[in-house]
C-alpha cells in the first residue's frame, strides 16, 4: 500500500537486476471491492564495466612485457575483454600465459621458499630462513623490503587486508607474525602462537588459516581479535600431514597433503578426496577466478587443473621443478619460488597482454583495451614506450 484518498500515488522501487523487463499494474480497493489499472512494462538499465587495472607504459626492448588486465562485473551482466589496438610485437589472450616466466633479480646468494602479492602488482619473497623480505616491483625492479626480521623456517607468505603475514614451521611462539604493508619498519607484530608453528596460510571474511603438520592440524585465527580455533585435526578426520590450504567460492576449504599425496575437500561438515593418486607431496594449492586449480609439488612443478580435477597441464618451467608455495596476486597472477633458489616465477592468468619488443621497436606503441557488457562499453588508451636500456 503506497497511499489512501484520491489522487495521484508514486512509489520508488530499488534492488532490481539489470537489463531485466519488469510489469507493474496498480490497484485501489474501497467498500465496494477491488479495481485494477493497465498493466505496464519497464526495462531497467545497465551500467557498463570499467577497467581497474594500470599498465606499465615502459617497456625494455629485447625483455618479456604482460600487462594482466582487470575489469569490473556489473550486476549479472558478463563483462568481454578485447583489444581493438595493438602494436604487432603485442598478443592479447584471454586464457592467460600457459608458462610461468622469472621475474625479478633477487641476488643467487638467497634462498627463496614462500612468495605472495599485493593489489598493486608488487611481489613479495621472503627467504628460507625468515629475516629478509624482498619486493619485486611490476617493471622488475628488487629491493630489499624488510631484513631484521624472526630467524625461523618458513615455507610460505601471505597477504590480507593490508598485512603480510610470515608463517614459521616449528616455532610455538612466533607461529605467525605480521607487518603492515605500508609501514615496512614497524615492529614485527606475534599474531598467532601454535604449538606446531604454522607452516602454510590462506583467508577467509576475516579469519586467517593456518595448516599445523606436526600435529595433523588446521587452526583459524580472528585477523582482529587474534582469537584462535581450531578446525580441523585427527579428532574430525584430519588423520594425514596437511600442507597448502585455500577456500573456493562457496566456501569449501581444500587442503594440499604432504604424504597422502592428495586434494582434500572440507565443506564445513565432512572431509572428501577432491583428487589423489598424485605423483609427489602435494605442497600447495590456489584456485583462479575462473574456478582453475593450482597444484605445487616436491619435485612435480605446478600444475593447473580443471574445476572439477578431470585435466591438467604443467605451467612451470619442468614438470619437476621443486614447489614448495603458491599464492595469487590481486590481478590474478600466480608467484612462487623454485626451492631453496633465489629464483621467482610468475604466471599471469585471465586477460593478459604479453610481448618481447626488439630493438626495431623502440618509440612509442598505441594500445587500446575495450571491456563491454549489454549495457555499453568502456576504453582504457594508453601508450607503451619502447626504450633502450643497453
Amino acid at each position: 500500500q503506497i497511499g489512501t484518498g484520491i489522487g495521484p500515488f508514486s512509489q520508488s522501487v530499488t534492488g532490481l537486476s539489470a537489463v531485466t523487463t519488469y510489469y507493474a499494474k496498480a490497484y485501489a480497493i474501497n467498500s465496494e471491492g477491488t479495481s485494477y489499472g493497465n498493466q505496464v512494462s519497464f526495462t531497467t538499465t545497465g551500467a557498463a564495466p570499467s577497467i581497474t587495472s594500470t599498465p606499465t607504459l615502459t617497456a625494455p626492448y629485447g625483455k618479456a612485457y604482460s600487462y594482466s588486465i582487470v575489469a569490473t562485473t556489473e550486476s549479472t551482466l558478463e563483462t568481454t575483454l578485447s583489444a581493438t589496438t595493438l602494436p604487432s610485437w603485442l598478443s592479447f589472450s584471454t586464457d592467460g600465459q600457459n608458462q610461468a616466466t622469472q621475474f625479478g633479480e633477487i641476488p643467487v646468494t638467497e634462498n627463496i621458499i614462500g612468495v605472495a602479492g599485493d593489489g598493486e602488482g608488487n611481489i613479495y619473497a621472503i627467504t628460507f630462513n625468515g629475516t629478509t623480505i624482498y619486493k619485486i616491483e611490476a617493471d622488475g625492479t628488487t629491493t630489499t623490503w624488510r631484513s631484521g626480521l624472526i630467524s625461523g623456517s618458513v615455507y610460505a607468505l601471505h597477504i590480507a587486508n593490508g598485512y603480510i603475514y610470515i608463517p614459521r614451521h616449528n616455532n610455538p611462539t612466533v607461529s605467525i607474525t605480521r607487518i603492515p604493508l605500508n609501514n615496512p619498519s614497524a615492529t614485527e607484530e606475534t599474531f598467532a602462537n601454535i604449538s606446531g608453528g604454522a607452516l602454510s596460510l590462506t583467508d577467509k571474511d576475516g579469519w586467517i588459516y593456518a595448516s599445523e603438520i606436526n600435529n595433523y592440524s588446521i587452526y583459524r585465527i580472528n585477523e582482529t581479535t587474534k582469537e584462535s580455533q581450531l578446525v580441523l585435526s585427527p579428532a574430525n578426520g584430519l588423520n594425514v600431514y596437511p600442507f597448502g590450504v585455500t577456500f573456493d567460492p562457496d566456501d569449501n576449504l581444500y587442503i594440499a597433503t604432504w604424504s597422502n599425496r592428495s586434494i582434500l575437500k572440507y565443506d564445513g561438515t565432512s572431509l572428501t578426496t577432491a583428487l589423489s593418486g598424485l605423483p609427489n607431496s602435494v605442497s600447495s594449492i590456489r584456485q583462479d577466478k575462473t574456478g582453475n586449480f593450482y597444484l605445487s609439488m616436491s619435485g612435480g612443478g605446478v600444475r593447473k587443473y580443471t574445476p572439477d580435477f578431470a585435466s591438467h597441464e604443467v605451467v612451470s618451467q619442468s614438470a619437476t621443478d621443486n614447489i614448495w608455495s603458491l599464492s595469487f596476486t590481486a590481478t590474478g597472477a600466480l608467484v612462487y619460488a623454485k626451492y631453496f633458489t633465489n629464483q621467482v616465477y610468475r604466471l599471469q592468468t585471465g586477460a593478459i597482454l604479453s610481448g618481447t619488443p626488439t630493438k626495431a621497436d623502440l618509440g612509442e606503441h598505441p594500445v587500446v583495451i575495450r571491456a563491454e557488457n549489454t549495457a555499453g562499453h568502456t576504453e582504457q588508451s594508453f601508450t607503451i614506450t619502447v626504450t633502450d636500456e643497453t
